[in-house]
């Protein structure tokens, strides 16, 4: 497919290439052809941008019902949106040649010479090509980026001969007859998965988890894996892939130049493919668990998805107190995922009695994936064992062995000061901040920034220090912190009967914490058992998302320039503080300004000046904002030269915090 993609792109440059030559050597040429081709491309290009733009700014369209119509719509999608490239590929080319053509036309008279005036067309025409056709081009046939091979990922077939006739018994059990190698997956995940690649299925095998689970167990798991790699569509997942790659104009590098014109076709196919995998994802799921129930043993494949849910709980962000323990050595561990899975083992063991209730009544990864208890009933099992009894040596053995050598790749991966940047971030980081926050908190000068940042820090190394701190945070009424937030969240990760509550009052003080909240206060009404929690986290979704979104395009729509800037009219007590934090972080020269604003909400501009912000005080002094920021009341951080307009009306009108 690439080499047909490149042809076309060759054959483009060629065709257009050509057609300038013949305007070269068919003198005189025709200016009003010319001017027809040139006004008939410009015309297209123009409606296309004016099509984009009004079609970018409507809503979500209504989904489609049944996996047949949502099938339906993304090949209607796809259709469409290589309809418009076709398009665009005609108006370029249009362009091009009446662009040509009018040189010509316009030199032809006072040239004697056909050759310079050739070349010039040529390469006249090689630039419009370049400006005017590139994206459409290039929309058409880029392809989707290609993974680096890691030769670390494969698992070798010599190396664990009875994991792959596991793997091979599971294939055929659940109906796949394709080619397959397995894959380890790095890092704290907890899922088999399975992506189609070019020489075949790639199914990952999670290597922090794989010593927990006995060989009926891993068998049970892989036949699901399979199941829905069958039972999924996966030669128009991957044509959907390629079109979101093409027509990428959020992460790609030249999202800037094609959100004029492809915006509103990359929305589409984001749309398009959302309601593909929610319609599509639960029947597939549903026809996986019953291959697996089907074709292993059903108490081995409840079992399996119990410790995956044990173990996704253990390992869940941002309580992953094995992450904190392991980064406190100065050098790199050489038992990385064997010391993660003797903590998730010991934890199986400790917690098993605390989890039970909790799995029960607890959803998977995602709504699509049906609770423990779903999967009971439709397997017909009616418990479950979380300890772990494997009778195969042979498997334990080689289980063991596979382990040694993920502990040896990860141990090479940390070379380099890659472990002490992990240690950074894990580690001593919150350390830092528990020290300084500590330091301040005995002199009495801890603000709102340093309470904001050790209720993180706590949340990750002591969370029995994280309501004291919020105590003291909450104790002054003038301070804006997020200790009512993380304590709430504290509440939903120790499973508290008070956390559904705590998670609403939250939400109805500040809706703005919607988006971060609401799968919390989901969980939270599930893992409680609070039936009424869930019913009211429904009633309030949609109007906490409906206020976030419209206070999002608020902000996108304040313009700080020198005639929106106006005076300040906070309190004292709220300019001491913030004024205080911007001290703390050392931003140079800031200014805080009232912006002129045609929302009823207020917006406050902290104006820095750039010369003495770098990227990471920039960085810390937005999240800062960010924390302090209220439905009704909001704070930007805008940088500016020293003598600019904005800066100069800021020193006049502004208060100068630092």
């Amino acid at each position: 497919m690439s080499v047909l993609r490149y042809a076309a792109a060759a054959f483009s440059l060629i065709v257009t290439l050509f057609a300038s030559a013949v305007w070269a050597l068919l003198l005189p040429a025709s200016v009003p052809a010319a001017l027809a081709f040139f006004l008939t491309g410009l015309a297209g290009f123009a409606a296309a941008l004016l099509a984009n733009g009004l079609l970018s700014r409507r809503g979500d369209r209504k989904g489609a019902h049944g996996v047949s119509a949502a099938r339906k719509t993304v090949r209607a999608t796809l259709f469409v949106c290589r309809l418009y490239s076709l398009l665009l590929l005609l108006f370029g080319f249009l362009l091009d040649l009446g662009v040509t053509g009018l040189f010509v036309a316009l030199l032809a008279p006072a040239v004697s010479d056909r050759v310079p005036l050739l070349i010039l067309s040529l390469l006249l025409a090689l630039a419009v090509y370049l400006l005017a056709m590139f994206l459409p081009v290039m929309t058409l046939v880029k392809a989707p980026p290609a993974e680096e091979a890691d030769g670390t990922a494969r698992i070798p077939r010599a190396e664990t001969p009875l994991l792959y006739s596991l793997a091979d018994r599971a294939a055929v059990a659940a109906g796949y007859h394709g080619a397959f190698h397995l894959a380890r997956v790095f890092g704290p995940e907890t899922a088999f998965r399975a992506a189609e690649e070019r020489d075949g299925l790639s199914v990952g095998v999670p290597v922090a988890v794989l010593p927990l689970f006995t060989a009926e167990e891993v068998y049970a798991l892989l036949v699901h894996v399979f199941a829905r790699a069958v039972h999924r569509d996966g030669v128009l997942a991957r044509r959907f892939r390629r079109a979101l790659a093409r027509y990428d104009c959020r992460t790609d590098k030249l999202a800037t130049f094609k959100k004029p014109l492809f915006s509103y076709a990359d929305s589409l196919l984001q749309e398009a493919w959302a309601r593909y995998t929610a319609e599509t994802s639960a029947r597939t799921v549903r026809d996986a668990d019953a291959a697996a129930a089907r074709n292993a043993d059903p108490q081995a494949w409840i079992d399996a998805c119990a410790k995956q849910l044990v173990a996704a709980d253990v390992l869940r962000s941002p309580c992953r107190a094995v992450d904190y323990e392991m980064f406190a050595d100065e050098t790199p561990v050489p038992d990385y995922y064997t010391r993660i899975a003797a903590c998730l083992d010991e934890a199986i063991r400790r917690e098993e009695a605390h989890l039970r209730p909790i799995l029960l009544r607890t959803l998977g990864a995602s709504d699509a994936e049906p609770s423990l208890r779903e999967r009971m009933e439709q397997a017909d099992v009616p418990d479950f064992a979380l300890v772990r009894r494997e009778r195969d040596g042979g498997f334990s053995k080689e289980m063991s062995e596979e382990t040694t050598r993920c502990d040896a790749i990860a141990l090479e991966s940390f070379e380099g000061g890659v472990w002490q940047t992990l240690r950074e971030t894990h580690k001593l980081f919150y350390d830092r901040v528990i020290e300084r926050y500590e330091r301040a908190q005995k002199a009495g000068t801890a603000d709102e920034y340093l309470y904001t940042q050790a209720l993180r820090a706590y949340f990750i190394v002591d969370a029995k220090k994280v309501f004291g701190v919020a105590e003291r945070a909450l104790a002054d009424q003038t301070m804006r912190t997020e200790a009512e937030c993380v304590s709430a969240m504290l509440l939903c990760r120790r499973d508290h009967d008070a956390a559904a509550d705590a998670l609403m009052h939250v939400l109805q003080e500040n809706p703005l914490y919607a988006e971060r909240l609401l799968p919390l206060l989901h969980e939270a009404a599930l893992r409680t058992g609070d039936e009424d929690a869930v019913m009211r986290e429904r009633a309030v979704r949609e109007r906490a998302l409906e206020e976030t979104a419209a206070y999002q395009k608020d902000l996108r729509a304040v313009n700080v320039t020198e005639q929106t800037v106006l005076a300040c009219d906070l309190t004292q007590a709220r300019l001491a503080h913030i004024g205080a934090v911007l001290l703390r972080l050392g931003s140079g020269r800031a200014f805080l300004v009232r912006t002129d604003t045609l929302c009823e909400r207020a917006v406050y501009a902290v104006i820095a000046d750039e010369n003495a912000v770098d990227g990471t005080t920039r960085a810390l002094l937005a999240d800062y904002l960010a924390s302090i920021s209220l439905p009704a009341e909001s704070y930007l951080l805008k940088t500016c030269p020293a003598g600019s307009p904005v800066m100069q009306a800021a020193q006049k009108t502004g208060i100068r915090l630092a």
